[in-house]
């Protein structure tokens, strides 16, 4: 008995049914034919007639509902149905649901470079010099200086802000990358023990997003010395140290969400042959863990609004995409809907 020219007509009762059926909305235009038609002035004129037969309507319906379907009971006086932005609340259910898909498709990125590196780098390790104009884009002489720096933490992060940028425009060389940098420095800076280079913590990190963002982890290549999943297990390693790390500090917990939200998009997104690529049970479960208990041990305010945003995209990915994900909240007590 919820039924409603303007409100909630066949239109939306299509649009569910295609939600249910192939997991795609009908055009928003469709849906908002009778907000347009209500906002022109000859429509302001009709509403009170059509609001008068629709409530005939459901008033004649009353005592032949569908048996075994509960009806929904009217809004109270006063008050109105869920919207957001003036949509009914399904369909702004599936618009955040439209956006959040679209959000895992094309997973953040992180490509703004920081002018100074070169110099910092050129000040921690002089040997560079000759090399300044090149090595931002020579996997070699970028390697040479990680391994000369590698083993002084509170120095290396400028090296891993260039492979940050490398792995961007070097599709070809992001395996070289994570065999001979990647996982060496998510064990060396990513550990809860050395939470005090908080610079190189993040600098690892915000690597991981980059290697975890483009299109190496869809079509990962046999030929890497280093499995899939091998890799998720050690960077949801790094992210849960960073997590338990209180000294790591707001914005490496924030890069830590953010990658979260990256590896939690993973099987939404497509690799060349038009295949998806799945997160197994151990990496979706401690994925889940580090993620819900951080979520839900973090109190809202400006300081950690976007990582809880992150966090939230991250455990709504999850959740949604794979039964185990939400068994494995549950199980841990994790409450999805608060």
């Amino acid at each position: 008995a919820t039924y409603h020219v303007l409100d909630n007509n066949c239109n939306n009762f299509s649009n569910e049914c295609c939600a249910f059926l192939v997991g795609k909305s009908i055009p928003q235009y469709i849906l908002d034919l009778p907000k347009e038609a209500m906002d022109s002035p000859m429509g302001a004129m009709l509403r009170p007639m059509i609001e008068n037969m629709s409530s005939q309507i459901r008033n004649a319906s009353i005592g032949h509902e569908v048996k075994g379907v509960a009806a929904v009971s009217e809004p109270a006086a006063g008050s109105s149905a869920p919207t957001i932005a003036g949509m009914t609340a399904t369909s702004a259910r599936l618009t955040l649901q439209r956006k959040a898909e679209d959000a895992a498709v094309n997973p953040v990125v992180m490509t703004k470079s920081n002018p100074g590196v070169i110099k910092k780098l050129i000040e921690f390790d002089p040997m560079v010099s000759s090399q300044a104009t090149t090595i931002e884009n020579d996997f070699a002489l970028l390697l040479e200086s990680y391994n000369r720096l590698k083993e002084q933490p509170e120095k290396v992060f400028p090296v891993l802000d260039l492979f940050r940028l490398f792995v961007t425009h070097h599709s070809d060389q992001v395996s070289q990358v994570v065999e001979h940098v990647l996982v060496d420095a998510i064990q060396r800076f990513a550990a809860p023990s050395n939470a005090k280079f908080k610079a190189s913590r993040m600098m690892t990190l915000r690597l991981c997003v980059n290697v975890v963002s483009t299109g190496f982890v869809l079509d990962y290549p046999k030929d890497c010395s280093l499995d899939f999943e091998t890799l998720m297990s050690h960077i949801v390693d790094a992210i849960g140290d960073s997590f338990v790390n209180i000294e790591a500090g707001a914005l490496c917990h924030e890069n830590s969400a953010l990658l979260a939200q990256s590896i939690a998009g993973i099987p939404y997104r497509k690799s060349s042959n038009g295949s998806s690529v799945q997160l197994s049970e151990d990496i979706t479960t401690r994925l889940v863990a580090c993620c819900g208990e951080r979520l839900m041990g973090l109190k809202y305010d400006k300081e950690h609004g976007p990582e809880i945003e992150h966090l939230l995209t991250a455990m709504g990915w999850l959740v949604a995409h794979d039964d185990h994900a939400k068994l494995i909240a549950e199980t841990i007590e994790i409450n999805v809907a608060k």
